[in-house]
């Protein structure tokens, strides 16, 4: 009888065993780096993407702001005596201040400047105490709304005369009435703990609303025309700024940071308005600029 089968190796000797246990680490181990890169890369391209979204959603809201500074209403013409459409601040943050109109016109079916009531549509949304721009594209006035009765599908709304145009008739009937509102923009602590683009309705309370969260710093300058050739031939800080009335275009960079922390391996240095600085943290950190042209001022 042939007993040499009973003698064949069966299973895997140690050193077997554990020259198999050392590749599959090995392979383990480089399984575990690529999802490891994978990771990483993926989170700083969607901190990347996030701060340009960031960025473009902010200059988005600021451009639709701007290029409407100084219209008052049909036919250009402005009340007298009214404060700069556009003023800007310096400071660590830079902000600026825009007056106009906000929202759409609504006609004016009738007018009786004798009584200081005109009427425009029923819910044209007219609320005591806000202030009105009417003009007729001939004159124009500005008035503090004193009270709204709707009557007949119609509003009714009694006012003070705050500013005037004397030129033309001051019977707005078919005209247009439009809110005027004061709109500040600058940077301020967002909800969520990193810097945020703010706006400041100013009006009685004033209301703030974050727009735009990871814009840590905005630098303004502003393009004045020296020639009267409606294109800006130089730009400056808003305390270098000459004459308001000759600012035709803005020129607007932002520093923008990712909103998570910890995305770098390590602090990012970064140059922006003119100075080099390396931050605690290892957020990722951009600029972006652009230029808005104001519509009222060059054409």
């Amino acid at each position: 009888m042939n007993h040499s089968s009973g003698r064949n190796q069966r299973g895997l000797t140690l050193v077997e065993m554990m020259v198999a246990m050392t590749i599959g680490m090995i392979l383990l181990g480089g399984v575990i780096t690529v999802l490891t890169s994978s990771k990483v890369t993926y989170r700083v391209n969607e901190a990347m993407a996030r701060m340009q979204e960031n960025a473009r959603f902010a200059f988005q809201l600021l451009s639709r702001d701007l290029r409407m500074a100084g219209y008052w209403g049909c036919g250009g013409v402005v009340p007298q005596g009214v404060d700069q459409p556009l003023e800007g601040l310096d400071a660590v943050t830079d902000t600026f201040v825009i007056r106009g109109v906000d929202g759409n016109g609504v006609v004016v079916d009738s007018h009786s400047p004798a009584d200081m009531n005109f009427n425009v549509p029923a819910g044209a949304g007219f609320k005591a105490g806000q202030t009105v721009l009417v003009s007729n594209c001939q004159s124009a006035a500005i008035l503090q709304v004193t009270g709204v009765i709707t009557a007949s599908g119609k509003d009714v709304i009694s006012y003070a005369l705050v500013k005037n145009n004397p030129k033309g008739n001051f019977d707005f009937k078919n005209g247009e009435a439009i809110r005027i509102n004061t709109r500040e923009y600058y940077i301020g602590a967002g909800k969520s703990g990193v810097p945020a683009l703010f706006q400041k309705i100013v009006q009685t309370p004033p209301q703030s609303f974050e727009l735009v969260e990871g814009i840590e710093d905005m630098q303004i300058q502003y393009g004045e025309d020296t020639n009267e050739d409606l294109a800006a031939d130089i730009y400056r800080t808003a305390d270098e700024v000459a004459n308001w009335e000759a600012v035709v275009s803005v020129r607007i960079d932002l520093l923008v940071q990712s909103v998570e922390d910890g995305i770098a391996s390590q602090p990012q240095t970064y140059t922006f308005n003119g100075a080099t600085q390396t931050p605690t943290d290892r957020r990722l950190r951009q600029t972006f600029s652009t230029v808005i042209s104001l519509r009222n001022r060059a054409s």
